[in-house]
Protein backbone atom coordinates (compact mmCIF):
# COMPACT_ATOMS: atom_id res chain seq x y z
CA UNK A 1 0.00 0.00 0.00
CA UNK A 2 1.38 3.03 -0.91
CA UNK A 3 0.51 6.19 0.80
CA UNK A 4 0.66 10.10 -0.35
CA UNK A 5 2.20 13.00 1.40
CA UNK A 6 1.87 16.60 -0.08
CA UNK A 7 5.21 18.39 1.01
CA UNK A 8 4.28 21.96 0.93
CA UNK A 9 5.74 25.57 1.45
CA UNK A 10 4.21 27.56 4.69
CA UNK A 11 2.25 29.91 3.18
CA UNK A 12 -0.31 32.98 5.44
CA UNK A 13 -3.63 32.13 5.49
CA UNK A 14 -6.56 34.46 4.02
CA UNK A 15 -9.26 35.59 6.26
CA UNK A 16 -11.35 33.48 3.79
CA UNK A 17 -9.50 30.55 4.55
CA UNK A 18 -9.47 30.99 8.63
CA UNK A 19 -13.44 31.38 8.22
CA UNK A 20 -13.41 28.01 6.86
CA UNK A 21 -11.82 26.46 9.68
CA UNK A 22 -13.88 25.78 13.00
CA UNK A 23 -14.09 23.69 15.88
CA UNK A 24 -16.25 21.05 15.33
CA UNK A 25 -18.27 19.63 18.37
CA UNK A 26 -17.87 15.61 18.83
CA UNK A 27 -20.36 13.01 19.98
CA UNK A 28 -18.78 13.43 23.85
CA UNK A 29 -21.33 14.01 26.57
CA UNK A 30 -22.72 17.47 26.44
CA UNK A 31 -24.49 17.47 30.14
CA UNK A 32 -20.73 18.16 31.97
CA UNK A 33 -19.30 21.51 32.93
CA UNK A 34 -15.86 20.26 31.27
CA UNK A 35 -12.65 21.33 33.27
CA UNK A 36 -9.59 20.16 31.80
CA UNK A 37 -8.21 17.66 28.94
CA UNK A 38 -5.30 15.34 28.76
CA UNK A 39 -3.95 13.65 25.75
CA UNK A 40 -1.78 10.64 24.97
CA UNK A 41 -1.23 9.53 21.44
CA UNK A 42 -5.11 9.51 20.05
CA UNK A 43 -6.13 8.82 23.36
CA UNK A 44 -8.57 11.93 24.61
CA UNK A 45 -9.17 12.25 28.43
CA UNK A 46 -11.36 14.81 29.09
CA UNK A 47 -13.01 15.05 32.86
CA UNK A 48 -15.35 17.61 34.89
CA UNK A 49 -18.93 17.43 36.62
CA UNK A 50 -22.47 16.78 35.60
CA UNK A 51 -25.15 19.02 37.01
CA UNK A 52 -25.23 16.80 40.05
CA UNK A 53 -21.58 16.76 41.15
CA UNK A 54 -20.87 18.71 43.81
CA UNK A 55 -17.01 18.67 42.57
CA UNK A 56 -15.46 17.53 38.97
CA UNK A 57 -15.45 13.36 39.38
CA UNK A 58 -16.69 12.71 36.10
CA UNK A 59 -14.34 11.16 33.34
CA UNK A 60 -15.02 10.90 29.99
CA UNK A 61 -13.09 8.87 27.41
CA UNK A 62 -12.16 8.08 24.05
CA UNK A 63 -9.69 5.94 22.64
CA UNK A 64 -10.47 5.82 18.88
CA UNK A 65 -9.58 8.92 17.85
CA UNK A 66 -12.43 10.94 19.21
CA UNK A 67 -14.87 8.87 17.39
CA UNK A 68 -16.77 6.92 20.49
CA UNK A 69 -17.17 8.00 24.10
CA UNK A 70 -17.27 6.32 27.56
CA UNK A 71 -18.28 7.68 30.51
CA UNK A 72 -16.59 6.92 34.09
CA UNK A 73 -15.81 8.35 37.28
CA UNK A 74 -12.73 10.10 39.16
CA UNK A 75 -14.01 8.97 42.78
CA UNK A 76 -11.74 10.71 45.17
CA UNK A 77 -10.96 14.73 45.36
CA UNK A 78 -10.60 16.32 42.39
CA UNK A 79 -7.04 17.37 41.31
CA UNK A 80 -5.40 19.05 38.39
CA UNK A 81 -2.67 16.42 38.43
CA UNK A 82 -3.86 13.90 35.72
CA UNK A 83 -1.09 12.45 33.32
CA UNK A 84 -2.48 10.49 30.55
CA UNK A 85 -0.17 7.54 29.36
CA UNK A 86 0.06 4.42 27.46
CA UNK A 87 -1.20 2.18 30.41
CA UNK A 88 -4.24 4.59 31.45
CA UNK A 89 -4.88 7.45 33.22
CA UNK A 90 -2.79 8.39 36.47
CA UNK A 91 -4.67 10.88 38.96
CA UNK A 92 -3.41 12.65 42.37
CA UNK A 93 -5.88 12.90 45.38
CA UNK A 94 -5.48 16.01 46.80
CA UNK A 95 -7.16 15.72 49.79
CA UNK A 96 -5.01 15.60 52.79
CA UNK A 97 -6.62 12.74 54.72
CA UNK A 98 -5.42 10.24 52.19
CA UNK A 99 -2.69 11.95 49.27
CA UNK A 100 -2.05 9.39 47.14
CA UNK A 101 -2.31 8.97 43.42
CA UNK A 102 -4.36 6.37 41.47
CA UNK A 103 -4.63 4.65 38.38
CA UNK A 104 -7.31 3.47 35.55
CA UNK A 105 -6.76 1.57 32.92
CA UNK A 106 -10.51 1.01 31.50
CA UNK A 107 -11.82 4.73 31.49
CA UNK A 108 -12.66 5.56 35.03
CA UNK A 109 -14.67 2.31 35.76
CA UNK A 110 -12.18 0.92 38.11
CA UNK A 111 -9.43 2.75 39.83
CA UNK A 112 -6.04 1.15 42.10
CA UNK A 113 -3.81 2.58 44.11
CA UNK A 114 0.25 3.98 42.75
CA UNK A 115 1.74 1.70 45.01
CA UNK A 116 4.51 4.21 47.30
CA UNK A 117 2.65 7.52 47.24
CA UNK A 118 0.29 6.82 50.30
CA UNK A 119 4.16 7.47 51.92
CA UNK A 120 3.91 11.39 50.58
CA UNK A 121 2.53 14.27 48.33
CA UNK A 122 3.76 12.72 45.33
CA UNK A 123 1.05 13.39 42.34
CA UNK A 124 1.71 12.55 38.77
CA UNK A 125 3.26 15.54 36.68
CA UNK A 126 4.01 14.54 33.05
CA UNK A 127 5.47 11.82 30.68
CA UNK A 128 9.29 11.87 30.29
CA UNK A 129 10.94 11.38 27.15
CA UNK A 130 11.60 7.83 27.73
CA UNK A 131 8.10 7.35 28.66
CA UNK A 132 8.48 6.69 31.93
CA UNK A 133 6.39 9.15 34.38
CA UNK A 134 7.20 11.78 36.30
CA UNK A 135 6.11 12.05 40.12
CA UNK A 136 6.22 15.08 41.82
CA UNK A 137 6.31 15.76 45.69
CA UNK A 138 5.52 19.65 45.86
CA UNK A 139 5.53 19.87 50.07
CA UNK A 140 8.89 18.24 50.09
CA UNK A 141 10.52 19.37 46.73
CA UNK A 142 11.09 15.27 45.57
CA UNK A 143 10.90 13.81 42.44
CA UNK A 144 10.61 9.91 41.55
CA UNK A 145 11.20 8.33 38.08
CA UNK A 146 8.43 5.73 38.04
CA UNK A 147 9.03 2.53 35.47
CA UNK A 148 5.72 2.34 34.87
CA UNK A 149 2.07 3.64 36.51
CA UNK A 150 2.03 1.28 39.13
CA UNK A 151 4.67 1.80 41.75
CA UNK A 152 7.03 4.87 42.34
CA UNK A 153 10.66 4.60 41.94
CA UNK A 154 14.03 6.30 43.24
CA UNK A 155 13.36 9.12 44.76
CA UNK A 156 15.41 12.60 44.22
CA UNK A 157 15.21 15.87 46.34
CA UNK A 158 15.63 19.33 44.61
CA UNK A 159 16.19 23.11 45.96
CA UNK A 160 14.26 24.31 42.70
CA UNK A 161 10.79 24.57 43.10
CA UNK A 162 9.26 24.60 39.86
CA UNK A 163 5.13 24.34 39.40
CA UNK A 164 5.69 20.22 38.83
CA UNK A 165 2.06 20.48 36.61
CA UNK A 166 3.15 22.14 33.80
CA UNK A 167 6.29 20.86 31.66
CA UNK A 168 7.32 20.07 28.29
CA UNK A 169 9.71 17.56 26.48
CA UNK A 170 12.16 17.41 23.90
CA UNK A 171 12.51 14.23 22.24
CA UNK A 172 16.07 14.44 23.20
CA UNK A 173 15.28 14.18 26.71
CA UNK A 174 15.09 17.46 27.81
CA UNK A 175 12.65 18.84 30.07
CA UNK A 176 11.38 22.44 30.77
CA UNK A 177 9.10 22.79 33.68
CA UNK A 178 6.81 26.26 34.64
CA UNK A 179 7.67 27.95 38.15
CA UNK A 180 4.66 29.68 40.05
CA UNK A 181 4.98 31.21 43.51
CA UNK A 182 7.87 33.23 44.27
CA UNK A 183 9.53 31.83 41.55
CA UNK A 184 7.45 32.32 38.60
CA UNK A 185 8.92 34.70 36.45
CA UNK A 186 11.82 31.73 36.23
CA UNK A 187 11.62 28.32 34.66
CA UNK A 188 13.69 25.15 35.44
CA UNK A 189 15.15 22.68 32.76
CA UNK A 190 16.76 19.01 33.46
CA UNK A 191 18.56 16.83 31.20
CA UNK A 192 18.89 14.13 33.28
CA UNK A 193 15.28 13.20 34.10
CA UNK A 194 14.76 15.25 37.34
CA UNK A 195 18.51 14.24 39.05
CA UNK A 196 19.19 17.68 38.82
CA UNK A 197 17.21 21.02 38.46
CA UNK A 198 18.50 24.08 36.71
CA UNK A 199 16.97 27.63 36.46
CA UNK A 200 16.64 29.67 33.61
CA UNK A 201 15.87 33.51 34.06
CA UNK A 202 13.23 34.93 32.44
CA UNK A 203 13.53 38.42 34.56
CA UNK A 204 14.53 40.70 32.27
CA UNK A 205 11.42 39.71 29.97
CA UNK A 206 8.22 39.30 32.08
CA UNK A 207 9.83 41.11 35.18
CA UNK A 208 9.04 39.57 38.86
CA UNK A 209 5.73 40.34 39.28
CA UNK A 210 4.51 37.78 36.51
CA UNK A 211 4.24 33.88 36.07
CA UNK A 212 5.15 31.95 33.21
CA UNK A 213 3.85 28.52 34.57
CA UNK A 214 2.76 26.87 31.28
CA UNK A 215 5.14 25.37 28.78
CA UNK A 216 4.91 23.58 25.15
CA UNK A 217 6.71 21.95 22.89
CA UNK A 218 6.80 22.22 19.13
CA UNK A 219 9.60 20.26 17.67
CA UNK A 220 12.58 21.53 16.45
CA UNK A 221 14.35 22.53 19.58
CA UNK A 222 11.21 25.48 19.92
CA UNK A 223 9.46 25.95 23.31
CA UNK A 224 6.64 28.19 23.97
CA UNK A 225 5.89 29.51 27.62
CA UNK A 226 3.14 31.65 29.05
CA UNK A 227 1.16 32.62 32.42
CA UNK A 228 -1.56 34.49 33.33
CA UNK A 229 -0.80 37.90 33.54
CA UNK A 230 1.90 37.51 30.74
CA UNK A 231 2.71 37.36 26.62
CA UNK A 232 3.52 34.28 25.14
CA UNK A 233 7.03 33.45 24.78
CA UNK A 234 9.76 31.30 22.75
CA UNK A 235 13.17 30.11 22.59
CA UNK A 236 14.25 27.65 19.38
CA UNK A 237 17.26 26.75 21.10
CA UNK A 238 15.99 24.28 23.91
CA UNK A 239 15.33 27.13 26.44
CA UNK A 240 18.58 28.17 26.73
CA UNK A 241 17.37 31.94 25.46
CA UNK A 242 14.16 33.53 25.17
CA UNK A 243 12.57 36.17 22.69
CA UNK A 244 8.56 37.53 23.21
CA UNK A 245 5.98 37.08 20.50
CA UNK A 246 3.22 39.14 19.39
CA UNK A 247 1.07 40.49 21.86
CA UNK A 248 -2.56 38.84 22.15
CA UNK A 249 -4.33 42.12 23.08
CA UNK A 250 -7.55 40.24 23.42
CA UNK A 251 -8.95 38.74 25.99
CA UNK A 252 -8.47 38.36 29.79
CA UNK A 253 -5.58 35.38 31.23
CA UNK A 254 -3.67 32.58 29.37
CA UNK A 255 -5.88 29.40 30.16
CA UNK A 256 -3.38 27.43 28.04
CA UNK A 257 -0.86 26.80 25.13
CA UNK A 258 -0.72 23.74 22.96
CA UNK A 259 1.30 23.20 20.17
CA UNK A 260 1.58 20.37 17.46
CA UNK A 261 4.96 18.90 15.57
CA UNK A 262 4.01 20.61 12.70
CA UNK A 263 4.58 24.21 14.31
CA UNK A 264 1.05 25.77 15.13
CA UNK A 265 0.24 27.35 17.78
CA UNK A 266 -2.98 27.41 19.95
CA UNK A 267 -3.54 30.03 22.61
CA UNK A 268 -6.96 29.86 24.88
CA UNK A 269 -7.58 32.79 26.87
CA UNK A 270 -10.37 33.68 29.74
CA UNK A 271 -13.10 35.54 27.46
CA UNK A 272 -13.86 32.77 24.92
CA UNK A 273 -10.34 34.00 22.78
CA UNK A 274 -9.13 31.02 21.25
CA UNK A 275 -6.02 32.31 18.70
CA UNK A 276 -3.71 30.33 16.60
CA UNK A 277 -0.05 31.25 15.04
CA UNK A 278 1.79 29.07 12.28
CA UNK A 279 4.70 31.13 11.89
CA UNK A 280 6.13 31.12 15.54
CA UNK A 281 4.23 33.55 17.24
CA UNK A 282 5.20 36.52 14.69
CA UNK A 283 1.33 36.85 14.06
CA UNK A 284 -2.41 35.40 16.11
CA UNK A 285 -5.55 34.69 14.43
CA UNK A 286 -8.62 34.15 16.16
CA UNK A 287 -10.35 30.88 16.00
CA UNK A 288 -13.58 30.92 17.47
CA UNK A 289 -15.57 29.74 14.76
CA UNK A 290 -17.97 26.99 15.52
CA UNK A 291 -17.94 27.72 19.24
CA UNK A 292 -20.54 29.30 21.39
CA UNK A 293 -20.71 32.82 22.02
CA UNK A 294 -19.49 32.85 25.80
CA UNK A 295 -17.29 30.01 27.38
CA UNK A 296 -13.76 28.55 28.02
CA UNK A 297 -12.05 25.83 27.64
CA UNK A 298 -9.48 23.82 28.11
CA UNK A 299 -6.57 22.46 25.19
CA UNK A 300 -5.29 18.83 24.02
CA UNK A 301 -3.42 17.70 21.05
CA UNK A 302 -2.96 14.12 19.51
CA UNK A 303 -0.26 12.63 18.29
CA UNK A 304 -1.46 13.15 15.16
CA UNK A 305 -1.52 16.73 15.47
CA UNK A 306 -5.39 17.76 15.90
CA UNK A 307 -6.62 19.98 18.85
CA UNK A 308 -9.16 18.98 21.37
CA UNK A 309 -11.00 21.11 23.46
CA UNK A 310 -12.81 20.67 26.40
CA UNK A 311 -15.34 23.28 26.79
CA UNK A 312 -18.14 24.85 29.28
CA UNK A 313 -20.87 27.05 27.94
CA UNK A 314 -20.36 30.10 29.97
CA UNK A 315 -23.80 31.09 29.75
CA UNK A 316 -25.63 32.27 33.30
CA UNK A 317 -26.56 29.48 34.90
CA UNK A 318 -25.67 26.90 32.24
CA UNK A 319 -24.22 23.25 33.22
CA UNK A 320 -23.18 21.64 29.61
CA UNK A 321 -20.30 21.69 27.91
CA UNK A 322 -18.46 19.94 25.17
CA UNK A 323 -15.64 18.65 23.39
CA UNK A 324 -14.81 19.77 20.35
CA UNK A 325 -11.89 18.81 17.32
CA UNK A 326 -10.39 21.87 15.32
CA UNK A 327 -10.76 20.88 11.58
CA UNK A 328 -7.21 21.59 9.91
CA UNK A 329 -7.80 22.90 6.74
CA UNK A 330 -4.44 24.41 5.63
CA UNK A 331 -4.15 25.53 1.86
CA UNK A 332 -1.32 24.60 -0.48
CA UNK A 333 0.74 26.24 -2.78
CA UNK A 334 0.53 24.90 -6.39
CA UNK A 335 3.97 25.89 -7.29
CA UNK A 336 5.56 24.19 -4.27
CA UNK A 337 4.08 20.83 -3.62
CA UNK A 338 6.25 17.88 -4.04
CA UNK A 339 4.82 14.59 -3.73
CA UNK A 340 6.65 12.21 -1.42
CA UNK A 341 5.96 8.15 -1.07
CA UNK A 342 6.11 5.77 1.52
CA UNK A 343 6.03 1.94 0.78
CA UNK A 344 5.24 -0.75 2.57
CA UNK A 345 2.81 0.76 4.84
CA UNK A 346 2.05 -1.30 6.75
CA UNK A 347 5.86 -2.51 7.50
CA UNK A 348 7.50 -5.45 9.37
CA UNK A 349 11.18 -4.69 8.53
CA UNK A 350 11.96 -1.96 6.25
CA UNK A 351 10.36 0.52 4.42
CA UNK A 352 11.69 3.34 1.97
CA UNK A 353 10.75 7.14 1.21
CA UNK A 354 10.98 7.84 -2.14
CA UNK A 355 11.42 11.63 -3.72
CA UNK A 356 12.20 13.19 -1.25
CA UNK A 357 13.62 16.99 -1.18
CA UNK A 358 17.28 16.99 -1.08
CA UNK A 359 19.12 17.00 2.55
CA UNK A 360 16.15 16.49 3.89
CA UNK A 361 15.50 15.77 8.13
CA UNK A 362 13.93 12.45 8.87
CA UNK A 363 12.93 11.88 12.22
CA UNK A 364 10.80 9.15 13.44
CA UNK A 365 8.71 9.04 16.81
CA UNK A 366 6.85 6.91 18.60
CA UNK A 367 3.16 7.63 20.20
CA UNK A 368 4.43 9.23 23.19
CA UNK A 369 6.56 11.68 20.51
CA UNK A 370 9.77 9.63 21.42
CA UNK A 371 12.56 10.17 19.08
CA UNK A 372 13.58 6.74 18.19
CA UNK A 373 15.14 7.42 14.37
CA UNK A 374 16.87 10.44 12.75
CA UNK A 375 18.65 10.59 9.33
CA UNK A 376 19.48 13.85 7.01
CA UNK A 377 18.65 12.21 3.53
CA UNK A 378 21.70 13.22 1.16
CA UNK A 379 19.56 11.68 -1.85
CA UNK A 380 16.05 11.75 -2.56
CA UNK A 381 15.58 8.30 -1.46
CA UNK A 382 15.53 6.53 2.02
CA UNK A 383 15.79 2.83 3.16
CA UNK A 384 14.37 2.73 6.97
CA UNK A 385 15.63 -0.43 8.98
CA UNK A 386 12.24 -1.39 11.28
CA UNK A 387 12.98 -4.46 12.08
CA UNK A 388 13.84 -3.15 16.03
CA UNK A 389 10.45 -1.09 16.14
CA UNK A 390 7.71 -2.91 18.07
CA UNK A 391 4.71 -3.38 16.68
CA UNK A 392 2.87 -0.26 16.83
CA UNK A 393 2.00 3.13 15.52
CA UNK A 394 4.94 5.74 14.56
CA UNK A 395 5.02 9.34 12.62
CA UNK A 396 7.27 10.30 10.42
CA UNK A 397 8.22 13.55 10.39
CA UNK A 398 10.25 15.53 7.35
CA UNK A 399 12.18 18.45 7.82
CA UNK A 400 13.18 20.49 5.04
CA UNK A 401 14.55 24.53 4.67
CA UNK A 402 11.58 25.48 7.42
CA UNK A 403 9.00 23.61 6.23
CA UNK A 404 7.62 20.29 8.23
CA UNK A 405 5.24 17.42 7.04
CA UNK A 406 4.08 14.57 9.23
CA UNK A 407 2.42 11.29 8.35
CA UNK A 408 1.66 7.96 10.12
CA UNK A 409 3.52 4.68 9.41
CA UNK A 410 2.46 1.28 11.39
CA UNK A 411 4.29 -1.21 11.65
CA UNK A 412 3.26 -4.85 11.87
CA UNK A 413 5.14 -7.59 12.93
Amino acid sequence: MKILIKFTSLVILSASLLNAQKWIKTSAPTNIQYKEIRTYGNIIYAFGKSPADTTPQTLVSSFDGGQTWKVGSIPFFYTVYLVATSSGLVAGNIGYTNPTSNYTDDGGITWKKVSGTENGYFFPSGLLADGKLLFADQLYKSLSVSPNIFSLGTTTSTDVTPDFRFFAVNPSGRVIFGHDGNFGYDLAYTDDNGLTLKNISLKNLIGTSSIAPMVTYAGNNTFYTAGVNTNVLKSTDNGNTWTVCSPITSGGSIVNIKANASGRLMVSKTGNIFVTSIDGGQTFTPVNNGLPANGNGSLGVTSDGKFWLAYIDGEVGATTGGIYVWNENLSTSANSVKTMIISPNPAKDFTYINNLPEDSDIRITDATGKLIYSEIATGGNARINTSRFTQGVYFIQIHNKGKTSSQKLIINK
